[in-house]
């Protein structure tokens, strides 16, 4: 969906697993892309809770090709668009947490059929948050799942 705009397409899907230590976290929510800036970001967020998403930004304002991009640390000034930025975050007020990818996270696959874009990742390394992330938490996690969303 371009941002400011009425433009919709059929809602998506994703089910996002991160671990911590002993600790497991799902989102399992509604998924879909927005573009603003020249820059694009999928989102999926929880069903149950709203402060808990994940995203994927990308340095373009166009919607993920059927290929591999190299997961990075984010980086304004980085304009490579094939480089995107993954994060996991849940913000509730008791315990907020977040990890993102850094440069050596790994890379991230697309494929496409018509109208549906699909994503599917497992293991992937994520550094916490340092403002965040408490004890046990403020340490590195790796994240898996799977998502779908379509173009309007």
């Amino acid at each position: 969906t371009k941002a400011g705009s009425d433009v919709v397409a059929k809602e998506g899907r994703g089910k996002i697993t991160l671990k911590c230590g002993s600790n497991e976290f799902a989102i399992d929510g509604v998924c879909g892309a927005v573009t603003a800036l020249e820059k694009t970001d999928i989102v999926v967020k929880d069903y149950n809770v709203a402060a808990k998403v994940f995203t994927i930004s990308f340095n373009t304002a166009q919607l993920p090709e059927a290929k591999t991009y190299k997961t990075t640390k984010s980086n304004l000034e980085d304009e490579d668009p094939n480089h995107v930025v993954i994060g996991f975050s849940d913000l509730r007020q008791t315990n907020p947490m977040n990890w993102d990818s850094d440069d050596a996270t790994g890379n991230i696959s697309f494929t496409a059929t018509g109208n549906e874009i699909k994503c599917t990742f497992t293991n992937l390394k994520l550094k916490p948050s340092m403002l965040f992330n408490k004890g046990e938490l403020n340490n590195d996690a790796t994240i898996s799942g799977e998502l779908n969303f379509f173009k309007p």
